[in-house]
């Protein structure tokens, strides 16, 4: 015979609930039960239950009107708890009689470290102890609720919550509005339901009952068996059934708490013959989905672990890059890439190991953890990496050694290695135009470790941006060079200038003698005085000339080393990854990378070109070749190629006025000024907002008008706005050339025209183009503005 005790409680307990920790915001917790449809969700700190927070806590801070956002759960969360002890927990029949003498429906169980088991619930308990003869035998009227709490159907969603925390109950039945005291259920509003709008932050106060209540409903009458109420409830996943009369009339209420009153210790001893069978079937087959569920949990959690460490990793990688592309401070980017791999490894020592031109190496750089002896600066025999692996490390080889007693090492390395602590090793080449300059070398030294691919595959990706910087510094190194070059140049032109002029003082001196001496030939000493003077005058002013172009090129050398260095770059960066990499890459990877170096050279050119337009202007070789164009369509393919390519964050609108065909007009120098114009107006409006393009039309004038509301121009940079490489004062570290003003002003000089500005700090700026054209009347004509791009 089937003993109480034999209804183990475990198979009463709900082993995987839902659990949060104490910091999580009540608004995510309020989701999640809305997603699960879990009637509680348990609060644990390091895996010890600190409190429960359940649907009727909702109902409660929906009714007393809190607003959940930014609220942590833990301060709202129920802290007194009744928990019941896993070693306490006998049978069901036990767990029945402590929800029935707390009068709850959660019951937390706790191990003897306080730690959580699982949950016991009404739901859980009926699903193991449903004796059929028991059920079929009593009626729904042996156990219903007489008491019911019921509101209309224009009552709000505030007012029923409020019902609920008044009353303590966990729903509210909507009855029809009858002054006889007829009450009809028309509906039913649940705490569920409550969770469930409070997780898509619905307006309690202004949505009715109607609205939201679970209609039609599904009835039972106080005649039928408890047997069919727990079909009902089961077959519908529902936790109550509202009771009527004969008439349609509200009569009560059951629920699964109800259903439990007749599972009496006495009655269930005359059943449980008949339940052994059923609960062994259950159990079995719990067994099997817990352990099915187990699973799932371990493989969700091992993916995300896995996805985390990769979006670390991946972080890592893009933080590094950009301090590479962003710095030319090669010492300070090699510490800190080496600091913030080990820290992302949670190793105890990353260092660079360069291999000297004598074949020695020495250790350049390192991070190592406190406890851990340090090698930087250590120089090292060419026994410790002999010559004859330097080309299998070209080649591509790498090392990961998790345990270099085991594994297979050289035994003078394993001597070697262990002086250094050294436990597990990982080992990356730096390459560098094709050859090997050195290894980027991870060391676990408190014990062995096996090194993941993910981790293999950052430090690989690592040596090759440590290889780009290596270059980058090379390169920049070089650039230094030829600046000092050029200095030593003009130091030597000075040396010149300042001989030249003791010349000439010598020369006067010489003149003054022969005035003296040959004042018979006064005249023609004149004559040729002035010729020397004149000559003077215009070797002072080649000179001048000189001076400024020294001093233009040496700004187009500070210039072309910021603005180049970028591109080349990437252009460089793109060429090693498809060089070194290609045969890896697929299409996709490979054009990406070629859209890269493509982009680069674009915006090279675009500088290049800028620079001969500039010098062509300053020469005077600059063209001006007016033909018939269509304004208006010329103007909107221009708006369109600057929001596609600069406008992510910006608003364009463009309005025409007049009629804008077959005007004459440079079709190439138009294109220049309005593309700088939009370009200032996209560049210098960071924080994005409207981009105002108005175009007008007159029968001898053609107007364009840019408006921004961007950074704006101080009145002290605005006499110097349209001098070549001149950059606003308030700019900070926004790129530019300082080009784009001045071909706008060349641009405009050569059709004649004017241009004004308009502008206040941190408000806006407003440029206005006026260029005097000849116009033949055409077909088309705009008089009214399009509708707004949205970037």
């Amino acid at each position: 015979m089937l003993a109480p005790s034999d209804l183990s409680s475990s198979q009463t307990i709900d082993r995987h609930p839902l659990t949060v920790p104490p910091e999580t915001l009540v608004s995510e917790v309020v989701t999640l039960m809305s997603k699960a449809r879990a009637s509680c969700v348990l609060v644990t700190q390091q895996q010890k239950l600190v409190g429960i927070f359940t649907e009727r806590d909702v109902v409660k801070i929906t009714a007393a009107g809190k607003a959940l956002a930014d609220v942590e759960i833990a301060a709202v969360m129920t802290k007194q708890l009744i928990t019941l002890p896993e070693s306490a927990a006998n049978n069901a029949l036990s767990v029945v009689s402590m929800l029935r003498q707390h009068r709850i429906r959660h019951l937390p169980v706790v191990n003897e470290l306080q730690e959580l088991i699982g949950i016991a619930t009404p739901q859980s308990i009926r699903d193991i102890l449903q004796p059929a003869d028991l059920l079929k035998l009593r009626l729904v009227a042996d156990v219903m609720t007489n008491e019911v709490v019921k509101a209309s159907i224009t009552a709000s969603v505030f007012d029923l919550a409020q019902l609920m925390a008044t009353h303590q109950v966990s729903c509210v039945v909507i009855v029809n509005d009858d002054t006889q005291q007829n009450f009809i259920p028309l509906g039913i509003v649940t705490e569920r339901d409550i969770v469930q709008l409070q997780a898509i932050g619905v307006d309690f106060t202004s949505v009715t009952a109607e609205t939201v209540m679970s209609t039609p409903l599904l009835p039972t009458k106080k005649s039928e068996t408890l047997w069919f109420a727990n079909q009902q409830m089961t077959r519908y996943r529902i936790r109550r059934l509202v009771v009527v009369g004969d008439d349609g009339q509200l009569a009560g209420i059951v629920t699964q708490s109800s259903l439990l009153q007749i599972f009496d210790p006495l009655e269930m001893l005359e059943s449980l013959n008949a339940l052994q069978q059923l609960v062994e079937e259950r159990t079995s087959e719990l067994q099997i989905v817990n352990e099915k569920l187990h699973s799932e949990v371990i493989q969700r959690q091992q993916a995300q672990i896995a996805l985390q460490h990769q979006m670390s990793s991946e972080r890592l990688m893009g933080a590094i890059a950009t301090r590479i592309r962003q710095s030319l401070n090669l010492e300070e980017i090699l510490n800190t890439t080496v600091h913030e791999v080990r820290q992302f490894l949670g190793c105890d020592r990353v260092l660079l190991y360069q291999i000297l031109p004598n074949g020695t190496g020495m250790v350049v750089t390192e991070a190592v953890n406190s406890g851990w002896k340090p090698i930087l600066g250590q120089v090292f025999s060419p026994e410790v990496f002999p010559e004859e692996y330097h080309q299998q490390y070209v080649q591509g080889r790498i090392s990961a050694t998790a345990d270099v007693e085991n594994d297979e090492v050289l035994p003078c390395l394993i001597e070697f290695l262990q002086n250094l602590q050294v436990k597990a090793k990982l080992v990356v080449p730096i390459i560098k135009e094709e050859q090997l300059w050195g290894l980027l070398i991870a060391h676990h030294c408190s014990e062995t470790r096996e090194w993941q691919q993910l981790e293999i595959d950052l430090l690989e990706q690592l040596g090759t941006h440590i290889a780009i910087a290596l270059k980058q510094s090379q390169l920049y190194q070089q650039v230094q060079t030829e600046l000092i070059e050029r200095q030593r140049a003009e130091e030597k032109l000075k040396q010149l200038a300042i001989l030249l002029q003791q010349a000439n003082d010598e020369l006067e001196l010489r003149v003054d003698q022969r005035t003296t001496e040959l004042q018979h030939t006064l005249a023609q000493l004149q004559t040729e005085i002035s010729e020397r003077k004149r000559a003077e005058a215009e070797l002072a002013k080649a000179l001048e000339k000189e001076k400024e172009l020294s001093t233009l090129k040496s700004r187009f050398v500070t210039i072309a080393s910021h603005e180049f260095r970028t591109p080349l770059a990437i252009i460089l960066v793109a060429s090693e990854l498809l060089k070194n990499y290609g045969h890896k890459f697929d299409e996709n990877k490979k054009n990406k990378q070629f859209n890269k170096i493509k982009t680069a050279v674009q915006q090279t050119t675009n500088l290049l070109d800028e620079l001969l337009l500039i010098s062509k202007t300053a020469s005077g070789r600059i063209e001006f070749n007016p033909q018939p164009l269509n304004i208006e369509e010329f103007c909107r393919d221009i708006l369109e190629e600057t929001e596609l390519i600069q406008g992510l964050k910006h608003t364009f609108r463009f309005d025409c006025q007049g009629e804008c065909v077959n005007v004459e007009i440079d079709e190439k120098l138009l294109r220049q000024m309005l593309t700088n114009l939009l370009s200032n107006a996209v560049k210098y409006s960071p924080n994005g907002g409207n981009i105002h393009f108005h175009l007008a039309c007159e029968d001898q004038q053609v107007t364009f008008q840019i408006q921004d509301q961007g950074i704006g121009i101080p009145v002290t940079d605005r006499e110097r706005l349209f001098e070549i490489f001149h950059r606003g004062s308030n700019i900070g570290d926004i790129p530019g050339t300082g080009l784009g003003n001045t071909i706008i002003k060349n641009a405009v000089e050569a059709h004649g025209g004017m241009i004004t500005i308009e502008s206040e700090v941190d408000v806006g700026t407003t440029f206005t183009v006026s260029l005097p054209t000849s116009q033949v009347r055409g077909e088309i004509s705009c008089n009214s503005p399009v509708e707004p791009h949205n970037d």
